[in-house]
């Protein structure tokens, strides 16, 4: 039992830190489009620059991103409050946790793949020179649903 929780653990440290690594990234380009935005305004730059200091157009173009963004990461599936919420919850005990969390993971395991197969359409490569460390061999039986127990043992 106390694999599980650490291994639930570990899943909801790698949701936290895709969800702040994606909110910096916003921030940065958030940060960006503002800077950009009072300067081209002229005269001295006034720090900090806040949205109200910018034209009403980027204020609706930043919102819009933000919007986006919050959509994007709920699509994602990697809410580490929800997600952890919802196996705390779970009925049917460990069995059934262990089931959520084998497909969250599965479901996450999925996404890279899928994104690797994209990237080699783009670079010429193929998903199959994927190093190891970018996800788990199909047959390594990491991620496999069906045998979880053995895992968290």
């Amino acid at each position: 039992m106390n694999s599980f929780w650490r291994a639930s653990e570990v899943w909801q440290t790698l949701c936290n830190t895709v969800r702040e690594a994606r909110r910096s990234d916003l921030q940065s380009e958030v940060n960006e489009i503002t800077i950009g935005a009072a300067m081209r305004k002229g005269g001295p730059l006034k720090l900090p620059v806040h949205r109200s200091d910018v034209p009403p157009d980027v204020q609706a173009r930043l919102n819009k991103m933000e919007e986006d963004a919050a959509g994007n990461f709920v699509a994602l599936g990697m809410d580490p409050i929800i997600n952890f919420q919802a196996m705390l919850s779970c009925g049917g005990g460990l069995d059934r946790r262990i089931e959520h969390l084998g497909n969250l993971v599965s479901r996450e395991r999925g996404r890279i793949e899928a994104k690797q197969q994209l990237k080699g359409l783009f670079d010429g490569t193929s998903a199959a020179s994927a190093t190891a460390g970018d996800v788990a061999a199909p047959d390594s039986g990491v991620f496999n649903t069906t045998n979880t127990t053995s895992m968290f043992q």
